[in-house]
């Protein structure tokens, strides 16, 4: 607390005269004057402070604010950028794609509309390149037969062996090549087109072994191809069955087609009319069945390879397989349907109870292919040979696959994954050459039948 707040009226009675009085409370006047300025200066001082702080602060804040928009602004300018530039990216890409396949496809164009060109042409000489395919194998297969077994003949008498064992086995071998290369010859003329093809394939609409052999061909190349003769389609713009390919199917005379089976409806028919009877009544039946049967697999295409693994696809497919092609045969077609479809069974069992071969095919891989086999041709009663020979080949494949597979896992091929009695890659091994040798051999007096040589001696 400052002194001159202890000033009293005793402090001021006690002054002698009135100077000394004065003076005292002049200094307690100057005094009260400088607290007062220095409280004011100090509060000036601090009231300044604050306020200069606050505007320090304010600034600050807006520089910082500042620069926190500046940063901003970077930043989205930044991404704006590299938003440009990838938007820029992305369209310089499109756009070379865009011409990178316009210019392919312009380049490719040529190519495509001759193939195109190819299979409609080869579509529609498939009656032709089938019926030449059939006369080739035969006419061939004939030729090759002959000259197979006059070779054959031949080469047996100057090895003094059977002239007709040779014959028949040279005879068997030249005729598989010249089916081969005749049905080559007459496919590729057929696919020629012109004259020759239009004869070819109107051979097969005759009576005779020429006309069977040429729907033999026209069968294999519809199985392989789904091609019919005159190149029509199965189905119509509509959606709907096209009775042209049906007509041509059934001009193919196929053993298990519908017009085969309507030929068998109508005789069975017509003995029923004749003496009605519950065993002609039942194959009537039956043989009504087996025709439905067939018409409806004919409108589903399975009757070739392509036809039949497009409709697997499809939802359903397999259903159908199953109920046009496999259980028919069994209800629908006697002895002989129950015997295709016990086919697989016995394949399998033969297989199983057949020895291994060392270093062949396991037991469980020669079953799995026999299962496939049987069961590829069984579910294509409406695929001629060829196609059902693909078809039963390939599932065989597959599950011969699996079970060469339960071999490895199992050990079921002694003669393929089992070491051979014997084995010892320790023991030492006989050099090239040295078993024709002649070793000289020392034999003793016993070993010869003789007395000891100190006996021979004395």
């Amino acid at each position: 607390m400052p002194d001159f707040m202890y000033v009293t009226p005793d402090v001021l009675a006690s002054f002698e005269s009135e100077m000394e009085k004065q003076a005292f409370l002049g200094s307690i006047g100057r005094r009260i004057l400088g607290y007062g300025a220095k409280k004011g200066w100090g509060w000036a001082t601090k009231r300044v402070g604050q306020e200069a702080a606050q505007t320090g602060a304010a600034g600050a804040a807006r520089k910082g604010a500042q620069e926190l928009a500046g940063e901003a602004a970077e930043q989205a300018a930044k991404r704006t950028g590299q938003q440009a530039v990838q938007r820029s990216a992305q369209g310089a890409t499109e756009e070379v794609a865009k011409r990178t396949g316009q210019q392919v496809g312009q380049a490719l164009k040529p190519g495509l509309v001759r193939g195109t060109r190819l299979g409609q042409h080869l579509a529609t000489q498939a009656g032709g390149i089938g019926a030449g395919a059939g006369l080739g194998a035969g006419v061939g297969g004939v030729g090759g037969a002959g000259a197979g077994a006059v070779k054959g003949y031949q080469e047996a008498k100057e090895k003094g062996e059977s002239g007709a064992a040779g014959a028949i086995s040279g005879g068997m071998s030249g005729g598989w090549k010249g089916m081969l290369g005749g049905a080559a010859v007459g496919a590729a003329l057929g696919a020629k087109g012109g004259a020759a093809s239009k004869a070819m394939a109107e051979v097969a609409g005759k009576k005779g072994i020429g006309s069977t052999m040429a729907r033999f061909g026209q069968r294999q190349v519809h199985a392989a191809t789904g091609a019919t003769p005159g190149g029509h389609a199965r189905l119509l713009a509509s959606g709907k069955v096209n009775p042209e390919y049906i007509k041509a199917v059934q001009g193919m005379r196929m053993g298990t087609g519908s017009g085969e089976a309507l030929k068998t409806f109508q005789s069975a028919s017509k003995s029923h009319a004749l003496k009605p009877t519950a065993a002609t009544a039942k194959a009537v039946e039956r043989a009504k069945a087996t025709m439905e049967t067939a018409a409806k697999g004919e409108a589903l295409g399975l009757t070739s390879v392509p036809g039949y693994a497009r409709h697997l696809t499809r939802k359903g497919g397999l259903k159908d397989v199953y109920n046009l092609g496999l259980k028919p045969q069994w209800t629908q077609q006697g002895m002989m349907g129950k015997a295709m479809i016990a086919l697989p069974a016995g394949f399998v069992g033969y297989e199983g109870v057949t020895p291994t071969e060392k270093g062949g095919p396991g037991k469980g891989e020669r079953m799995g292919e026999a299962l496939g086999a049987g069961l590829g041709y069984a579910t294509t009663p409406f695929i001629p040979f060829l196609g059902s020979e693909v078809v039963g080949r390939g599932v065989g494949s597959v599950t011969g696959g699996v079970g060469k597979l339960f071999d490895k896992m199992f050990g079921n091929n002694p003669g393929k994954y089992q070491r051979a009695l014997g084995y010892n890659p320790g023991a030492p091994q006989v050099e090239e050459g040295s078993r024709g040798m002649n070793v000289e051999r020392n034999y003793s007096n016993r070993a010869l039948g003789l007395p000891p040589e100190d006996m021979m001696s004395t």
